[in-house]
Parts: structure tokens; sequence; C-alpha cells
């Protein structure tokens, strides 16, 4: 009995030491990730830095800790963006590697050149990552965000989400390159945009495909990239869009839209929308909305046959088109120009 007591102690030291070295190489292989990211993102304009980093988490977790973090990022023009934040952590467990949770600890602050910093904070903020080591799903999960500028309203929200597919599942099909988005926001609350639309928050839901999104990852700053996707025939197909009031009887938007970039750099496609609920916002311009005479002249207008007709009683058709710099509303061309991005 005692030999066996004796031989059953040997093994549990035996694995416990086994667990310690396993534990300690998976730990210098992970910090060495970070290093070889860093010099990735340098390449694409992106430029990261710690304060101070360790590894913690032992026994069963891997915890790549990051105080001070902060990323500097090179702009179109003028000077870099620089974000600063209190600190990461980021989570992987022994046992399952290809997953990870990042841990982002507010607030964050922005400074641009000589305009004033801008501050964001939250509650709670956490990205999901998923196929690692080459991430199949991006998701983020944010709670409270609330972003601060001097001499400008806050601009707060109760939650947010957001997801990224780069591969395709047995849910999710996508074509080589691409990648799947999602977003959702609960609770927008603006005060400008609350007395413009006469209710105190907004929600937003949105989901699209965004095709070659691998030329983004192409070296340089963001205006090297951008060229890169647009070359590649790179578009945004949103499926769906919905904008509504938090507040029953107000604004809502509805469609989808197909986007991209011109060869001078403009944003082009178009969108089919239709929205309801916009009486308050026009009679605060002195306009008179009718949802009827209004899908009955652009009816008239495209021969009877309207590309967008609403999809409830009382909703307002919005077609918009975006060509050669220029907003079109059905057939007639609007006096808003648009400048080109990059």
């Amino acid at each position: 009995m005692k030999r066996k007591l004796i031989v059953a102690l040997f093994l549990i030291v035996a694995a416990a030491l086994g667990w310690w070295a396993f534990w300690g190489w998976a730990t210098r292989r992970a910090e060495a990730e970070p290093i070889a990211f860093i010099a990735q993102e340098t390449g694409r304009g992106r430029v990261w830095a710690c304060g101070s980093r360790r590894m913690q988490g032992f026994p069963k977790d891997f915890e790549l800790v990051c105080d001070d973090p902060s990323v500097t990022i090179a702009q179109i023009s003028g000077p870099p963006a620089v974000w600063r934040l209190k600190g990461v952590v980021a989570t992987t467990q022994a046992t399952r590697a290809t997953s990870a949770r990042v841990l982002l600890v507010g607030p964050a602050t922005l400074t641009h050149g000589d305009l004033p910093p801008v501050k964001v904070d939250w509650s709670f903020l956490e990205i999901g990552l998923q196929g690692l080591p080459n991430p199949t799903r991006v998701s983020v999960w944010r709670t409270g965000p609330r972003l601060e500028a001097a001499g400008a309203p806050p601009l707060a929200a109760e939650s947010v989400k957001a997801s990224i597919d780069l591969a395709s599942t047995p849910s999710v099909a996508l074509p080589a390159g691409g990648a799947r988005l999602g977003l959702s926001i609960n609770a927008l609350a603006f005060a400008p945009l609350a007395e413009l639309i006469k209710t105190p928050t907004l929600n937003l839901e949105t989901h699209g495909d965004l095709a070659q999104a691998a030329a983004l990852a192409a070296p340089g700053g963001t205006p090297a990239r951008l060229e890169s996707w647009r070359v590649a025939g790179g578009r945004l197909d949103i499926r769906k869009i919905h904008v509504w009031s938090s507040q029953a009887g107000g604004p809502t938007i509805k469609g989808e839209a197909r986007l991209g970039l011109d060869e001078a750099h403009r944003l082009a496609g178009e969108a089919n929308l239709s929205a309801k609920g916009l009486d308050e916002i026009a009679r605060a311009f002195g306009l008179n909305l009718d949802a009827a005479a209004v899908g009955g002249l652009l009816g008239g207008l495209l021969g009877g046959k309207a590309k967008t007709a609403p999809t409830e009683p009382g909703a307002i058709p919005m077609p918009l088109r975006f060509e050669k710099g220029a907003v079109w509303y059905g057939p007639l061309k609007t006096p808003i120009l648009l400048p080109p991005i990059y």
C-alpha cells in the first residue's frame, strides 16, 4: 500500500513538472507572437507598443497582459493618429489554443495633431477570436460605450455588437478573399440627433458581405490598402439596413445597398431604402412629406415603375445612387457632391 502511494505521488509530481515545462515552453512561444504581429502591423502603417508586457494565468490559461498600450496609425493626410489604452489582457486556454479572448481596459484616448483629444470609455469591451493562428471569425462585444470630445456633446450607446467572418462555415458561404460583416447598436444617444429626429435614442442592425476583403491587408498605409481593394474589384454588399427609433412611432429606415469606389476614389453604387416616421424632421425644414405623393412622383418619373417600393404603409421610397461624385435621388440629381475618400 505504501509503495502504491509513493508511485502515485511520483506520477503526480512528474505530471506537474511536465505541465510546468510545457507551460513555460508555450509561454515563450506565445511571447514571440506579439513580436511577429507588431512587425507585420508596422508594414501596414500601424505601430503598436506596450508600456510593459508579461505572461500569467498558470496553470490552465495563457494570459498576455499589456499595460499602457498604444497604436500609432498613419493617416491619409496629415499627422498620424495615436490611440492609447489603459490595458489589454489576451487570454487563451492551454487546451484550446485556436480561440482567444481579448479584454480591453478603458478609457481610450485618441490624439491627432493639434486637434483636441477624443476620449472613449466603456463598461466592458471584449474581442473574441476563433480559428487561430489565422482567425476565421472576429467578434466584438461592448457595453456602455461613450465618446467624448472637447466642444461636442457626448455620443453613447447601451451596447454594440460586431462580427467579421473570414472563412466559410456550414451556415456562411463566402467567396475567396471575402468577409461577412455584422453590426448591431442598441440605444444610440446623441443630443443634436435626438433634437432633430424628435426621439431620444436610435437602434441599428446591419449585415452584408465585403468582397475582396483580403486586399485590405496590402502593405502600406490606408490609401494604399483602399486602392488595392478598389483595383481588386472590392465592394460592400449590405443586404440589410435597419435603423429604428426606441420610441413608438419614431423614424424607421430599411433597405439594402451595394457600394464601392470609383476611379477618382469617390463613393459609388446605390442604396435602395424606404423611410417611415420622418414627418417631424420634414416639418422642421418646412417640408410636408406624403408617402403616396412621393411614391407616385417617383413612379411617374421612372415610367410608372419605381425601383424601390415602400414595404410598409406610409413608408417613403428612397432610391439613392452615387455616380461620378454626385448623389441621385431616383432620376433626380441632387446638389450634393461626394469628395474623394483618399
